[in-house]
């Protein structure tokens, strides 16, 4: 309660206002940008696991792009990530004229959705170290990643 008084204190003196309706407090589980964060776990939210074991495979070169997309914003979490995808983003490379869906690209991109929708997938940080914020703003968005 202590840091929830000092965090409203800091936002009234500079003129910051949040909406009562957005703001939770006590949560045990949260839902946060397609991920369910507990005490213990961060994993994906679960209509994004289904989405991801329904995802076909990819018949043209831009869905595959689209799907790279997403594995590769869990590469960091994925051991041997470049490696296992190697098939998949040598189809999408532009030195490849043809595109050629073959036995081993759908063995790896299999094995991808497979790895992307184990529980869990990710890992709580160490709380023992120190954080950093880092934030950037427009005329239009702002946004924020903890580090």
């Amino acid at each position: 309660m202590e840091h929830l008084q000092k965090v409203f204190q800091r936002l009234r003196e500079n003129e910051l206002y949040a909406k009562f309706e957005k703001c939770k407090f006590e949560m045990t589980e949260v839902d946060f940008l397609g991920h369910r964060i507990t005490q213990k776990t961060l994993k994906m939210v679960d209509h994004k696991v289904k989405a991801n074991l329904d995802w076909e495979p990819p018949r043209l070169v831009l869905a595959l792009r689209s799907f790279l997309g997403l594995a590769s914003y869990y590469h960091k979490f994925i051991k041997n990530f470049a490696k296992i995808a190697m098939p998949l983003t040598n189809l999408v490379n532009k030195s490849f004229e043809t595109y050629e869906w073959d036995e081993t690209c759908n063995e790896t991109f299999e094995t991808l959705k497979g790895i992307l929708v184990k529980v869990p997938m990710l890992k709580l940080p160490n709380f023992d170290k120190n954080f950093k914020i880092h934030s950037d703003a427009s005329d239009f968005a702002i946004g924020g990643v903890l580090m």
